[in-house]
């Protein structure tokens, strides 16, 4: 199965997925990963379809070695990611960064430069929402962003 993405307009199910992935960390995992809090952020997800496994990174921008492990900054984190994969072919997603930032094409070089195709992207402005909720399930493939409503 291809990795799949979805967009929803509104929340996101009370039922989250397995594997939680903070700021400025990733996960691996063969059965579900979810992330919220994307909004200058960006997530970016990588499948191997034929393992059924993915990872899940949520990635800032910030640079601080003291706090930040360098391996999850933007320049290395497909690295970082790919390297938990094996060398199967991959797929990638990304959602979020909702602001003048350059996250996203740090990330687009890296995947380029790996031959890694990118599947689908939620990028950008995010209407006046108050960000998005990244919801993957490895062993189906599909990856939902869900732009969640303003609380205004």
């Amino acid at each position: 199965m291809a990795l799949n993405m979805k967009m929803v307009e509104g929340n996101p199910p009370t039922e989250k997925g397995d594997t939680y992935v903070a700021w400025d960390d990733y996960e691996v995992s063969s059965t579900s990963l979810w992330t919220d809090g994307i909004g200058s952020c960006v997530a970016v997800a990588l499948y191997v379809p034929e393992l059924q496994i993915g990872t899940l990174a949520h990635i800032s921008g910030v640079r601080c070695p003291s706090i930040i492990p360098e391996a999850v900054y933007p320049e290395n984190i497909v690295n970082t990611m790919a390297s938990k994969l094996c060398k199967y072919r991959m797929e990638a997603v990304l959602a979020g960064e909702d602001g003048k930032r350059d996250i996203s094409e740090i990330v687009k070089k890296s995947l380029n430069a790996l031959n890694i195709p990118i599947v689908g992207e939620d990028l950008g402005n995010f209407g006046g929402t108050r960000g998005r909720e990244v919801h993957f399930n490895c062993q189906t493939g599909k990856l939902t962003v869900y732009r969640l409503p303003s609380l205004f």
